[in-house]
């Protein structure tokens, strides 16, 4: 049986636990009554559960987990203090494991410098910017962060609200490619313009040549025929002066064959006129005067009758 001392150490034992858990039961009434509790964790035969307290906040709380974008509480170390079901989804981590973690940690290592860069200047206001993060299986999704700061209390935090970017960059790309299309076929319709012009004053310069040559065979064309029929006249010239030629020495030929008959019967006659006992009718000197005859003159003592 124990003794007295025993039994008041007991007791008094059982009262400072008594004491204590009336203090905490104390502190989540007055939790639960100034909204400072958002839900009760009670352990019951199945193990503990979570029930939320219902209040004028709830309306905020279902439009938050129901938001397309994901929502966050954080502390000035980046730790996640809130998260909604989108950002868990987002990350692709249960949400049980995305509170309490440092949000850097889902981050590429490239983007955590900016992350805290963000959140530093969040502290003293707002800020935005976007990062990547990884999930579970490795990939990388943009994400663009609106940072503010926000006072509970005597509590400051920081609020950020996570928005998937990967459709907006997508477009942004289409938008960018057909930026740069667009840019290489006006580039491309301006080179098509320019050569096009190019080749069609090159075909105007071809015409404008072949004109030239055209018109430079037709002046040569008609050069050659004013040659060849000058050519031809001075041919039927020379004809003509050889004819004439031909008739200047025939009948050159045929007076002088008649100047020399001439000189014969001269001598002839002053022959006969010797053998009559005659004086000659013709003197030596005139014979030898005769014997040059002037082409196309009448020989001396042609003139009368004389034959």
């Amino acid at each position: 049986m124990p003794n007295a001392p025993d039994i008041i150490s007991q007791l008094r034992s059982e009262l400072d636990e008594t004491r204590l858990r009336l203090a905490e039961a104390e502190e989540t009434l007055d939790a639960i009554r100034n909204g400072e509790a958002d839900g009760l964790v009670i352990a019951g035969p199945e193990g503990q559960q979570v029930f939320t307290l219902q209040g004028a906040q709830e309306p905020y709380r279902l439009l938050i987990e129901q938001m397309s974008e994901g929502a966050l509480t954080l502390s000035r170390d980046g730790v996640i203090l809130y998260a909604n079901q989108t950002f868990a989804e987002m990350v692709q981590t249960p949400p049980g494991r995305v509170i309490g973690a440092a949000l850097r940690d889902f981050l590429a290592p490239a983007d955590q410098p900016a992350l805290a860069g963000l959140i530093e200047a969040a502290w003293g206001g707002s800020s935005r910017g976007d990062v990547s993060v990884r999930t579970a299986d490795g990939t990388d999704v943009p994400l663009r962060l609106g940072l503010h700061r926000l006072q509970l209390g005597a509590e400051t935090l920081v609020c950020a609200v996570a928005t998937d970017i990967t459709a907006a960059n997508k477009r942004e790309e289409e938008l960018r490619l057909l930026t740069d299309l667009e840019a290489r076929v006006a580039e491309r319709t301006a080179d098509l313009a320019r050569s096009r012009l190019a080749a069609l004053n090159m075909m105007e310069e071809a015409f404008e040549g072949r004109k030239a040559i055209e018109e430079a065979n037709r002046e040569l064309t008609q050069e050659i025929t004013g040659r060849k029929q000058a050519e031809e006249a001075l041919r039927q010239k020379m004809e003509e002066i050889r004819a004439s030629n031909a008739e200047l020495e025939q009948f050159n030929r045929a007076a002088v064959g008649r100047e020399l008959r001439m000189i014969e019967l001269k001598e002839e006659i002053d022959e006969l006129c010797r053998r009559l006992g005659e004086p000659p009718r013709h003197g030596s000197k005139q014979l030898e005067v005769d014997r040059v005859p002037d082409v196309g003159a009448a020989p001396a003592g042609s003139g009368g009758g004389g034959a």
